[in-house]
C-alpha cells in the first residue's frame, strides 16, 4: 500500500483560483505545450496523516506514448495550430491575509490575473506583518508531587502545589482555580486495640452443697482490628461456690462370700467381710451392724498329731569367747487328739557359742627397787630399776608395758660449780670433772701484776698488792 503525505500552507479560507484554458489536443501524437501554472501560496494546514489504498499499476507510455512528465514538451506542429500573435500580457496580484489575527505573522501575495503564454509574472517574496499585541491567557504549571499525610495511622491531610506558567495578558483570561490543593489521605489504619465488654452474672452452684462451681463470662466489647493489642485474661471465670458439706448416709457394701473352714474337722470356723461404701458425714446416719461375721464349721471329730510350736530364739551365750554354750527351746501347740501322732524330737536344744579365743591382758610382776649410784662425780650417772613379764598378751590383749626405767644420779660438783647442762660448770680459778682441782693463775696464764710492793699469790686467782698499809685486790676472771 502506497503512502502519500501532503503538507499545504493555507492562508485564508477562500483561495480564488485563476481560470486556465489548455489548447486542445488532437488524437493524433499530441504534444502539450510547457505550461506554467501560477504560483498559489495555501495556509500551511497540517493534514493528518492518510492511508490510500494502493492504486493499480497504469502503464502510462500506453495511455499517454511519448509523454514525459513532469516536463511536458510539445513539438510545434504549424500545420495544425493556427498562428496568431503570442500574449504577453504580465500576471496581476495582491498581498494576501496576515497569517496570524494578532501579533507577528506572515503574508504571502497571491495571483489575481493569470499573465498571457508570453508574459512575465515576478512575486515579490513573503513578508511580515504585525496584527497588534495577542491576548494571552493565563495558564497554570504542573502541579508538584503530593506532600506527605499529616497523619501517620487513620485520616490526616495532604496538599500540593502548583504555580503560573503565564499570566494573562492582553485582555487574556485568567487562571481559575487554586494554587494549593488539599485532599485526605490514609498511610494506615490506626491500631485499636481489644476491650473486654462487662462480666455476666454468676451462674448457678452446680450442687447445693458439698463445694462446686459456678461461672461467668464476658465477650470482647471492640476487637482490634489493624494489629491492635490483644484482649488479656480469659473470656470465662470460675469460683468454688456452696463448700459446706452435705449430709452422707453410712452404707455397707454386701457380704463377701465365706473363706475356707479353718479346720478340716474338730470343728472349726469361717469368715466373711464386708467394708463400707461410704462412710457417714456431715450429720448422716452411722451404719449399724459389724464389719465380720463368723461361722462354726467342719465340728466333726478329727485326728489331731502333736504339734510343736516354734523354736524360741537362741538365749545369750554363757560365755563371751572360749566356747560356751546357748539354749533354745520350744513347747508343745496342740496336743495329740482323735488317734493323732504323739510330737517326736525334744523340748530343748543347746549348742556350742562364742568359740573365738578370749583377749588375754599382759601381766608383770612389779617395780624392782632402784639401784645405788656409783661414787662418781662430774660425770652423768642413772639408776634403774625392772620388772618381768608373768602372762604374756594374746587374742589382742593388752600388750605389755616397758619392764625397764631410768633415772639420773645425782651430779656431785664442788667448789660451787653450776650443774647444768648435765656437767660440772666450774667457776674461775677451777678446772676437773667435778671442779675440785686449783689452777695456779701465778704460771699461766701469768697475772699482770705491776706496781711497788705488788706480788702474786695463788689464792683462788687473786693478785695482791701490799702498799701503805692499803690492800688492793683485783679478780681475774677467764
Amino acid at each position: 500500500m502506497s503512502v502519500y503525505r501532503y503538507r499545504i500552507r493555507i492562508r485564508r479560507p477562500r483561495i480564488r483560483l485563476p481560470k486556465i484554458k489548455l489548447p486542445r489536443i488532437p488524437k493524433p501524437k499530441i504534444h502539450l505545450p510547457n505550461i506554467q501554472l501560477p504560483h498559489i501560496e495555501l495556509p500551511n494546514i497540517q493534514l493528518p496523516h492518510i492511508e490510500l489504498p494502493e492504486l493499480p499499476h497504469i502503464d502510462l507510455p500506453q495511455l499517454l506514448p511519448n509523454i514525459e512528465l513532469p516536463d511536458i514538451q510539445l513539438p510545434e506542429f504549424p500545420s495544425l495550430i493556427p498562428s496568431k500573435p503570442c500574449d504577453s500580457s504580465p500576471c496581476q496580484w495582491e498581498w494576501g491575509y496576515c497569517s496570524q489575527a494578532c501579533g507577528e505573522g506572515v503574508q504571502y501575495p497571491y495571483v489575481i490575473v493569470a499573465e498571457g503564454p508570453c508574459g512575465s509574472c515576478n512575486l515579490p517574496e513573503e513578508q511580515t506583518c504585525d496584527q497588534g499585541c495577542c491576548p494571552v491567557d493565563c495558564t497554570w504549571g504542573s502541579w508538584e508531587p503530593w506532600g506527605s499525610c499529616s497523619a501517620s495511622c487513620g485520616v490526616g491531610l495532604q496538599n500540593r502545589t502548583r504555580g503560573y506558567n503565564h499570566t494573562s495578558s492582553c485582555g487574556g483570561s485568567a487562571c481559575y482555580g487554586y494554587s494549593v490543593a488539599w485532599k485526605r489521605c490514609l498511610v494506615k489504619r490506626c491500631p485499636i486495640d481489644c476491650v473486654w465488654g462487662h462480666w455476666s452474672p454468676w451462674d448457678q452452684c452446680d450442687v447445693s452443697c458439698g463445694g462446686g462451681t459456678r461461672t461467668r463470662r464476658r465477650d470482647i466489647a471492640v476487637k482490634n482490628p489493624f494489629e491492635g493489642a490483644m484482649c488479656q485474661g480469659s473470656a470465662n471465670e470460675t469460683q468454688s461456690c456452696n463448700d459446706i458439706c452435705c449430709p452422707v448416709d453410712c452404707k455397707w457394701r454386701e457380704f463377701g462370700n465365706w473363706s475356707e473352714c479353718t479346720k478340716t474337722c474338730g470343728g472349726g470356723t469361717q469368715l466373711r467381710e464386708r467394708s463400707f461404701e461410704r462412710f457417714g458425714s456431715c450429720g448422716g446416719a452411722v451404719c449399724s451392724g459389724e464389719a465380720t461375721e463368723e461361722r462354726l464349721c467342719n465340728d466333726l471329730c478329727c485326728p489331731t498329731d502333736c504339734a510343736w510350736t516354734p523354736w524360741t530364739a537362741w538365749g545369750n551365750c554363757d560365755l563371751t569367747c572360749g566356747n560356751g554354750t546357748q539354749e533354745r527351746s520350744r513347747t508343745i501347740s496342740e496336743e495329740t487328739t482323735c488317734g493323732g501322732a504323739d510330737c517326736q524330737g525334744p523340748s530343748v536344744e543347746n549348742r556350742v557359742c562364742n568359740i573365738n579365743c578370749c583377749p588375754v591382758d599382759c601381766a608383770v610382776t612389779n617395780w624392782s627397787e632402784w639401784s645405788s649410784c656409783p661414787p662418781t662425780c662430774g660425770v652423768l650417772t642413772f639408776s634403774k630399776r625392772n620388772r618381768e613379764v608373768i602372762t604374756p598378751s594374746a587374742c589382742e590383749g593388752q600388750n605389755c608395758p616397758a619392764l625397764e626405767e631410768l633415772k639420773p644420779c645425782e651430779l656431785i660438783c664442788f667448789n660451787s660449780a653450776n650443774t647444768s647442762n648435765s656437767a660440772c660448770e666450774c667457776l674461775p680459778g677451777w678446772t676437773g670433772d667435778c671442779c675440785d682441782t686449783d689452777i695456779d693463775e701465778c704460771i699461766e696464764p701469768a697475772p699482770v701484776c705491776t706496781g711497788l710492793n705488788m706480788a702474786c699469790e695463788n689464792t683462788m686467782g687473786v693478785c695482791s698488792e701490799m702498799c701503805k698499809h692499803i690492800r688492793r685486790i683485783f679478780k681475774t676472771f677467764k
